[in-house]
């Protein structure tokens, strides 16, 4: 019974924390078509430092690794 109960505890936790980054992946989805529209509107390019070519990169990198 105690091992049954530590399963319930467990996916609950589980389902509170995917359910908390869902909703933040949602909203920083939102907020880069916000930016991106923005962009749009200037029809100009985005223009990034290296460190910020390099932070991105390290991101995209780290995903497919």
């Amino acid at each position: 019974m105690k091992h049954r109960l530590w399963i319930v505890i467990a996916s609950y936790i589980a389902y509170c924390i995917d359910k908390k980054l869902y909703k933040a992946i949602e909203y920083l989805k939102a907020q880069v078509e916000v930016l991106i529209e923005q962009q749009e509107k200037q029809n100009k390019r985005i223009l990034l430092t290296d460190q910020q070519r390099l932070r991105i990169a390290g991101k995209i990198a780290c995903q497919s690794g």
